[in-house]
């Protein structure tokens, strides 16, 4: 009896053990899907992320998560990885995005790779149609309630909501402080509008108070 017991607690621990991979050869694999679906030109503009990750089930049978490092192997019974590149186009400022590659126990790509914050003129290889940032920031001057506190300058960024690129101008109307547990914080009524890059129609317009800032 007790040697079918270790014998099962043997079998148990190598089920758990027998899927490991090295790391390199996800990350590689990663890369190289991304590199057929971007092409160069593009590719050139993505790194790898190290906030990729995998999970694995561990000898309690319990998931555990683990950052997806170059040098190591893949621990325990490997479930699934996501496998992250940052993608920065370096020469205009704000288009920026993640791609993620999720994959599950056999590598296998299980969830489409989005890549629309990649703007239509990159992948057309194209000049860009963004209007300028001047142009935004008089879009919303005319539709600004009140004269804020400071200078207000947009700025540009994918809008994961509309999935698109805008303009976000951000008027500071009030400041209050405040004290919390002896910690200081101020809070600020914000006016924000978001001005579309290319259609220059505003997508969004509120005035709410922000959450606390402790300066941290």
């Amino acid at each position: 009896m007790r040697y079918f017991s270790i014998l099962m607690t043997f079998v148990s621990f190598m089920s758990i053990q027998g899927q490991t991979y090295k790391t390199k050869y996800i990350i590689d694999k990663a890369d190289s899907i991304l590199k057929f679906r971007v092409g160069d030109a593009l590719y050139q503009y993505f790194t790898y992320n190290t906030n990729s990750y995998y999970k694995y089930r561990g000898f309690n049978n319990k998931s555990h998560g683990q950052a997806l490092i170059k040098s190591k192997k893949t621990k325990g019974k490997f479930i699934k990885a996501n496998v992250r590149f940052w993608f920065d186009y370096s020469l205009i400022k704000g288009i920026y995005g993640i791609a993620h590659l999720n994959f599950d126990s056999n590598l296998n790509l299980i969830d489409s790779l989005t890549l629309d914050f990649i703007p239509d003129f990159l992948w057309n290889n194209k000049k860009c149609n963004f209007i300028s940032s001047d142009t935004a920031l008089k879009i919303a001057i005319d539709s600004i309630k009140e004269k804020g506190l400071f200078e207000i300058k947009p700025f540009l960024h994918f809008d994961s909501k509309h999935r698109r690129y805008v303009y976000e101008i951000n008027n500071i109307l009030k400041q209050k402080k405040g004290e919390i547990n002896y910690i200081e914080y101020t809070e600020s009524l914000i006016e924000v509008i978001r001005v579309d890059a290319i259609s220059k129609e505003i997508l969004y317009h509120s005035i709410n108070w922000s959450d606390p800032d402790f300066g941290f």
